[in-house]
């Protein structure tokens, strides 16, 4: 059971990454709508760009939107959402 503090620590961790012009993968996949280990394997195998360092993975919001424009313009679909700090 989620609670009221879990839920505010939670958005306060998004509008903090929204600050940034990078999410962490597990930031990505949330906004992406995939597990944890889906973006990691996609990381890894180069469908989702990112930025290695060290052991840590990056994806720079303006990759992760010209992926999504790319891939949403392939489907037909329209644009894709915005990055989270890009409304």
């Amino acid at each position: 059971m989620t609670t009221y503090r879990s839920q505010r620590v939670l958005a306060e961790r998004i509008v903090k990454s929204m600050e940034r012009e990078t999410l962490t993968v597990a930031e990505a996949a949330r906004f992406l709508g995939i597990g944890k280990t889906t973006a990691y394997e996609s990381v890894r195998a180069g469908r989702i760009p990112s930025v290695k360092f060290g052991v840590k993975y990056l994806i720079p919001k303006a990759a992760l939107r010209a992926m999504l424009s790319g891939a949403s313009a392939g489907a037909g679909v329209g644009d894709g959402p915005a990055a989270p700090g890009d409304e």
